[in-house]
């Protein structure tokens, strides 16, 4: 669990990240980046774009993995949990076929 939390907790801060290197482009557009064209602006744009979306996709597919990861492990334990009681069950049936309680009277 402490994987998928880690994971969630990566992209949660990339978003952020994200937004941050955004706002800055912005203010410079704003502030008087008059050294700066308005194409290379969109370039910088876009190269965050691409770099966020990389790290975007990473970050879920370990997600993905780790979510998987403990699919896997929940369900063996439940297949653990499901033969111990099949296991109870034969154990019942024998004590109930072996030892009877003795009816009163007979």
């Amino acid at each position: 669990m402490d994987h998928i939390e880690q994971a969630l907790s990566g992209l949660r801060e990339l978003i952020d990240h994200y937004g941050k290197e955004i706002r800055t482009i912005s203010e410079e557009v704003l502030n008087g980046g008059w050294d700066t064209s308005p194409e290379q602006f969109q370039g910088k744009v876009a190269d965050i774009q691409d770099r966020i979306h990389r790290e975007a996709v990473e970050r879920y597919d370990q997600l993905v993995g780790a979510g998987t990861d403990l699919e896997r492990e929940y369900l063996r334990r439940i297949d653990r949990i499901k033969e111990v009681l099949g296991r109870a069950a034969v154990l019942r049936d024998v004590i109930n076929t072996t030892v009877r309680p003795v009816m009163a009277g007979s």
